[in-house]
């Protein structure tokens, strides 16, 4: 799987016209998928916004969330490396 962001559809477009895309990337695509069937990407169109980055919590989950959080921490469950 792979994820790429853009900042426009327009952007997301282009990319596909790019040299390191049709040069490098496309190329490797061809050996895990069948473009001769009917293969497209999926794209979601909003705002992204991260919410755990190297295991710290990002958002406010307000106090309840984390109360539950520190009791699972307690009990002996390691935080991510």
């Amino acid at each position: 799987m792979a994820t790429m962001t853009f900042e426009s559809f327009d952007r997301f477009i282009a990319a596909f016209s790019d040299p390191y895309y049709i040069n490098v990337i496309e190329i490797d695509e061809r050996r895990f998928l069948d473009k001769t069937k009917s293969v497209s990407p999926t794209s979601i169109m909003g705002l992204t916004k991260t919410v755990i980055q190297g295991g710290d919590i990002k958002v406010d989950v307000g106090q309840d969330v984390m109360v539950e959080w520190k009791k699972w921490e307690e009990e002996g469950n390691a935080k991510p490396e």
